[in-house]
């Protein structure tokens, strides 16, 4: 990720120096919400896998959210 991707946090030497804490306090939110839900896989997919450098899909996994 290049340092101005996100132009809210600037760049160069006058870079934000809370730019660290918000991207960890996003993370726990993020977390916390989703630990709200069961995820549960809409059944009858083709789960099928592309090969790669890194492990993908194919196509789209679809999850139905229950609250929990």
């Amino acid at each position: 990720m290049t340092a101005t991707k996100f132009a809210a946090f600037s760049a160069g030497p006058r870079i934000c120096v809370g730019q660290n804490l918000a991207f960890i306090e996003t993370k726990i939110v993020i977390a916390s919400i989703v630990a709200r839900f069961e995820m549960v896989p809409e059944p009858g997919q083709n789960v099928a896998y592309t090969q790669g450098i890194s492990l993908g899909m194919m196509e789209p996994l679809m999850m139905h959210l229950k609250a929990v």
